[in-house]
């Protein structure tokens, strides 16, 4: 989850990511330094699924929320169209 969240940091295109039963066993992993930096910096982002996934725990997904709701705000503000 390192790697992808170093990936995240610059990347201006990616919109969706599903990592849905990707055998992520420990909230650890969800919680990397890196992964969630990566998140918090990354502005265009707007969905990740990690469901089906051990480590998927409650403050994972509160902290993966908090980063979607902020993308998907400055996504609106700048009247980029969101389709479900």
């Amino acid at each position: 989850m390192d790697h992808l969240g170093r990936i995240l940091r610059n990347d201006t295109y990616t919109r969706k990511i599903d990592l849905r039963d990707n055998a992520i066993n420990s909230p650890d992993d969800v919680l990397n330094k890196d992964f969630i930096a990566g998140l918090y910096t990354n502005d265009t982002l707007l969905n990740i699924d990690l469901r089906s996934n051990k480590g998927y725990s409650g403050e994972a997904k509160r902290k993966l929320a908090l980063c979607m709701i902020k993308n998907i705000d400055k996504a609106r503000q700048s009247q980029v169209p969101i389709k479900p």
